[in-house]
């Protein structure tokens, strides 16, 4: 009875980590498959086959949108239906295409991301008819000198006040528009590390200690520990930056200058 009960055993946890191990491999894919999902492309970059040459900016809007990951997003009364536009047959990028409506009409194109906004422009307004901003997703791990993994470490776009913090794991992800160049990684305690973004859409960094800061006492909601002690995210706030927003409470001139902090 008792070998019987055994091998049931045996059986059902064997059977347990099978599916253990299939859904980490489904859950795996479903998350690679998202990540690529998010990296955005330039209209310049994408490329479609128009079978006209000649067509109303709506229809040529809709054959866009039926053949790319785009999407318009306009006033109706800013597009004149009845405008015939000329364009060019055959393979060609999304860029060249709209550039030929930009040419022959008083419409610009904006894209943010998959998303292109056509708006009518004064022509007496010196603007660019056709803009492109890309929002790029940034990830990555942040470990310390050991290699262990740094949780609450402050990840900011450099001259901003935006950005996220790791989590437990030292895992981060964020957004970051097109001209934000670099990444800003700082920690009570540890040096700042400033990385250059440029193509990467992963970056992972070890943060060596700071020697001279490891020493430093640290005041807390609930005591005072050392800086080498304190494990959770910490924001620094100097008086100077303090002293130069016109404002009359200091909870007010908290406010926005430590990311994730909201001040009420």
């Amino acid at each position: 009875m008792k070998t019987k009960l055994q091998k049931v055993i045996f059986m059902l946890s064997k059977y347990f980590i099978y599916g253990l191990i299939i859904q980490s491999f489904f859950l795996n894919f479903l998350l690679a498959s998202d990540g690529n999902a998010q990296r955005y492309k330039s209209m310049k970059e994408v490329f479609i086959v128009l079978e006209f040459e000649r067509s109303s900016i709506p229809d040529l809007l809709e054959a866009i949108e039926n053949s790319s990951q785009f999407k318009f997003s306009y006033d109706i009364k800013d597009i004149d239906d009845k405008i015939i536009v000329s364009v060019p047959k055959g393979r060609n990028s999304v860029a060249a295409i709209l550039d030929r409506v930009v040419n022959t009409t008083a419409l610009g194109f904006k894209q943010i991301n998959n998303d292109i906004n056509v708006r009518k422009i004064d022509k007496k307004v010196r603007v660019a008819k056709i803009e492109i901003t890309i929002d790029k997703q940034i990830s990555g791990r942040v470990r310390d000198e050991s290699g262990q993994p740094l949780p609450g470490v402050t990840v900011l776009m450099k001259n901003t006040n935006k950005g996220t913090s790791t989590d437990s794991d030292g895992y981060y992800k964020l957004t970051v528009p097109d001209e934000v160049t670099t990444l800003v990684f700082s920690f009570i305690g540890y040096l700042s590390e400033e990385v250059e973004i440029g193509n990467l859409s992963t970056i992972d960094v070890v943060m060596m200690p700071d020697v001279q800061k490891l020493s430093e006492v640290v005041v807390i909601g609930y005591g005072t520990q050392q800086a080498r002690n304190v494990t959770s995210a910490i924001s620094t706030v100097k008086s100077k930056d303090l002293r130069e927003v016109p404002v009359p409470g200091l909870d007010q001139a908290l406010q926005g200058r430590a990311a994730g902090v909201q001040v009420t």
